[in-house]
């Protein structure tokens, strides 16, 4: 998924490691059957402010009203792990109702160990053909004192690439868990905020490349994708190759029948 629009890709090349690959379409992904599966995920401790609480609830709101056809929207709270309010769902009702059940805790919030678990397990291997964002609205990224360090979340999205939306709710003194957070938006190539804004309608200017490699290419094995534009600039990535199917030889089933001898048949003529 590249960010631009499909003219954008009118005269694009791709490298698969050193081989130019030359089969390869681009669709607007506002033009897929699903366009984006959005995780929101709000950090619902009493340390956000009254004032803040009421400007999520109408960012959420705006979301999910002006969210893509087909779009689907996951909403979810966190503490110390996550709870999912809804499921993945493009009813605006259901997601309505979902958002005004929200209610803020006296708790603990530890982002670090929520998000390390919940990429490793639901993002490290997903299938599923479609574009996938997080959006965080919290007051900064905290972990527990025996839980995942920072560097290893940021080491994990390294290697598992989505992109992460932060939002920030500004106290008194949470500059340096802000920064933290906005480093994780950093790492994705996507924005973070201190103010609601259009900025998360830029996802609808995103391209799908699907590129078909050699059958050379398919080898099950970790390859370097290079995508040149024609103003020479270049995105660069590291994709897992499709494995190539091998044809099977036809079996035949040699099947032993068991032969049943007749009783003779003798033929009484009546004269």
């Amino acid at each position: 998924y590249v960010k631009g629009t499909e003219s954008d890709m009118n005269d694009v090349s791709i490298q698969i490691a050193t081989a130019e690959a030359d089969q390869f379409s681009a669709k607007p992904i506002s033009e897929l059957d699903k366009p984006m599966k959005t995780l929101v995920m709000v950090d619902n401790s009493i340390s956000i402010s009254a004032d803040n609480r009421e400007k999520i609830a109408e960012f959420l709101q705006n979301l999910i009203s002006d969210r893509l056809n087909n779009e689907e929207v996951c909403i979810a709270t966190f503490s110390e792990d996550i709870n999912i309010v809804t499921d993945y769902s493009s009813d605006y009702a259901t997601l309505k109702q979902a958002i005004g059940s929200i209610s803020y805790q006296d708790q603990e919030t530890y982002l670090t160990d929520v998000l390390y678990d919940l990429i490793s397990t639901q993002y490290s291997h997903s299938a599923e053909d479609v574009y996938r964002r997080i959006i965080i609205v919290s007051d900064g990224l905290d972990n527990k004192s025996l839980g995942y360090t920072k560097d290893e979340l940021y080491s994990l999205l390294k290697d598992i690439q989505v992109p992460i939306y932060t939002i920030g709710s500004v106290n008194k003194n949470n500059n340096d868990e802000l920064e933290n957070m906005f480093a994780l938006s950093r790492m994705t190539s996507v924005e973070y905020l201190l103010a609601i804004t259009e900025t998360l309608n830029k996802d609808r200017e995103i391209v799908r490349l699907t590129i078909t490699p050699s059958e050379e290419m398919m080898d099950g094995s970790k390859k370097v994708v290079k995508i040149i534009f024609d103003d020479a600039s270049t995105l660069t990535t590291e994709i897992t190759m499709p494995q190539k199917v091998q044809e099977k030889e036809p079996q035949v089933e040699l099947v032993e029948e068991e032969v049943i001898e007749q009783e003779p048949v003798i033929e009484i003529i009546h004269e």
